[in-house]
């Protein structure tokens, strides 16, 4: 007897296996099989742990065997996926494991990005990348280990447009280590840490296959570490990262399985567009000819599981998704063809997750407490650098010029990582202007009394369409201000439909009307379609149609009745200009049923199947 587990054969353990060593060590064995057999397999999906020691698996009071990897082979065995680890070290590995890794002990951003070529010769489909921590050790600045980031994520995900990146941010470290102390040592992890989310952030808003696995927030860390190594993960700490890696790799389901023959080329070029606090568009490239619909599904970055929001028809490539607090909450897309075989794998993700607009934008201050705190330290993509007022300044502020309008969703403001001083961290507002003068802006966020915490960010959500060119961080009690870092996440409104043209209206009957248009937009969502009647007198709308639409059949009208028509394209928030009105009279019935006698194959049709072409 054989059976088969996504794309590979396996014989199954013969019973006698189980009566003599039981049914709990033979799945353990029976799995460790699958797994090697899995990494021999042609036709797998190939992994590659990336990374330091932590990747590896070491730890001060010995290696642990397989690190992550024996974990997240484990679960991929048992959720029946075929796998293959790939990388150029195969030591330090677990019994019955696919030994292949990547993970080098003192590794920094550096080192891995000058070996970079070299290990992507090795064709991996999916890369986990946990890669940091050695530049905190060692002293080099967050900045320089970031841009290191940036560019690994760049090459990483050029050239092999199927391949999936996942970048997890660091591990916390609970000890002190050379000169630097524990508390040191983690505020740099935590700002680091920033700039992953950050950096990621900004490639996912590029259409780029990575994401990100935030695993110093979301894993437990009681009993993470072993005594006496507070830096390295112990055999818990191990399995939970293995763990998480499951999760994020098979998030999207069918990410490691192909899907059933005949069904649907895949959709691509998937975008997001923000068009409001409480709206965004999802667009993308219809590849198949043969689809019946689509899926869009939804999933907020904040946690959450993936939800189908919208099923739009064969041919659509605009999705219009609402209610989803835009403004707060930052949301990741995903769409699927589907036919009557099955779904076609899924689009590349797209994310709701705009450019971080205000860094290296033109900064002015109120005033300066000297020139290495000038004000441009509090955008410069650095949060350990700060910009700081003059202790004699009543009503310091901080300015930034975004150069355009912006739809925003989010500020964030890092408040002094190097110097704890509360009054600096309360009586302050964050306002938003149209004007470079302020003569009338709107407060995004405020603090009163009670000071930020030693160095933490704030974050604050919008929930406004206006846009907004200019934003300002102001000191409401006439004391110092100082300012790490203020972030600043927002769109550009989108253009405004083009509005359609050559609209006709010809009547089909007595009591319907055929309308047909031209198209001239790619931004809209839809239709607004109105109609006035000869006794009405005045336009009310009977209709929203779907992106690129053309034409459009008016139903149980009155007899030899004028109707005028006209319609406006739409993308959610703003409308196009009118098209040119169209009029029409109605024929009577008596006209219909004279036509229709003398075409008596038409009458035994359905009256579903009777609509004029």
């Amino acid at each position: 007897m054989t059976g088969n587990i996504t794309g590979f054969s396996y014989k199954p353990l013969p019973p006698s296996v189980f009566r003599r060593i039981g049914p709990a060590v033979a799945g353990f064995f029976a799995c460790c099989w699958l797994v090697a057999l899995a990494s021999a397999e042609a036709g797998s999906v190939r992994i590659l742990p990336l990374g330091d020691s932590i990747t590896r698996g070491s730890n001060s009071n010995g290696d642990i065997p397989g690190g992550y990897r024996k974990e997240l082979a484990h679960r991929l065995a048992l959720a029946q996926l075929s796998f293959d680890f790939v990388g150029n070290r195969s030591d330090n590995f677990a019994s019955g494991t696919d030994p292949h890794h990547n993970g080098i002990n003192s590794q920094t951003t550096a080192n891995i990005l000058s070996q970079l070529s070299g290990v992507l010769a090795l064709d991996p489909d999916i890369v986990l990348l946990h890669i940091g921590t050695n530049d905190v050790l060692q002293g080099i600045s967050v900045n320089t280990a970031a841009n290191n980031l940036s560019s690994l994520i760049d090459q990483i995900t050029t050239g092999k447009q199927t391949r999936q990146l996942y970048v997890s941010t660091i591990i916390p470290i609970l000890q002190g280590f050379g000169n630097r102390t524990q508390t040191e040592l983690n505020a740099a992890v935590d700002a680091y840490n920033i700039e992953v989310r950050s950096r990621v952030a900004q490639f996912v808003s590029q259409g780029r296959n990575v994401r990100l696995v935030d695993m110093s927030v979301d894993l437990d860390y009681n009993d993470f570490f072993d005594s006496g190594d507070w830096i390295h993960p112990g055999q818990v700490g191990c399995a939970r990262m293995g763990a998480s890696w499951h999760a994020a790799v098979t998030a999207d389901g069918t990410l490691l399985q192909a899907p059933p023959a005949g069904a649907p080329s895949a959709p691509d070029s998937l975008v997001a567009t923000v068009i409001s606090s409480e709206r965004i568009n999802v667009s993308w490239a219809d590849q198949s000819p043969d689809e019946t619909g689509f899926e869009v599904h939804a999933k907020s970055a904040t946690g959450g599981l993936w939800v189908r929001i919208g099923s739009p028809a064969a041919n659509q490539t605009i999705f219009s998704a609402t209610g989803l607090t835009a403004g707060v909450d930052r949301w990741y897309f995903r769409v699927r063809a589907v036919n009557a075989a099955g779904a076609s794998s899924w689009s590349h993700l797209a994310a709701s997750i705009p450019v971080e607009l205000a860094q290296g934008k033109p900064a002015s201050a109120s005033s300066i407490f000297g020139s290495a705190y000038s004000a441009i330290k509090a955008n410069d993509g650095d949060s350990w650098s700060v910009w700081v007022s003059a202790s004699n300044d009543p009503q310091a502020s901080w300015t930034v010029d975004l150069g355009t309008d912006y739809r925003l969703q989010d500020v964030q403001l890092v408040t002094r990582q190097d110097f704890d001083q509360p009054t600096t961290r309360n009586h302050f507002e964050i306002r938003a202007s149209t004007t470079s003068d302020f003569s009338s802006y709107t407060v995004l966020a405020s603090r009163g009394e009670t000071p930020l915490a030693y160095r933490s960010t704030l974050s604050a959500g919008i929930a406004l369409t206006s846009p907004f060119r200019y934003l300002r961080v102001a000191k409401t009690d006439g004391r110092e201000l100082t300012l790490a870092e203020l972030r600043v996440f927002g769109s550009v409104p989108p253009p405004v439909p083009a509005a359609p043209s050559g609209l006709t209206a010809t009547a089909t009957g007595g009591t319907q009307i055929a309308l047909q248009w031209a198209d001239h937009s790619s931004t809209e969502i839809g239709f607004l379609l109105e109609r006035k009647s000869d006794a009405e007198g005045a336009f009310g709308e009977i209709a929203t149609l779907p992106a690129n639409a053309t034409g459009f059949i008016d139903s149980g009208l009155s007899p030899e009745t004028g109707y005028t028509y006209r319609l406006r394209a739409t993308n959610g928030v703003d409308v196009s200009a009118y098209s040119a009105q169209a009029s029409v009279t109605t024929g009577t019935v008596r006209d219909y049923e004279n036509w229709a006698a003398g075409f008596p194959d038409f009458l035994a049709l359905p009256q579903s199947e009777r609509e004029p072409l």
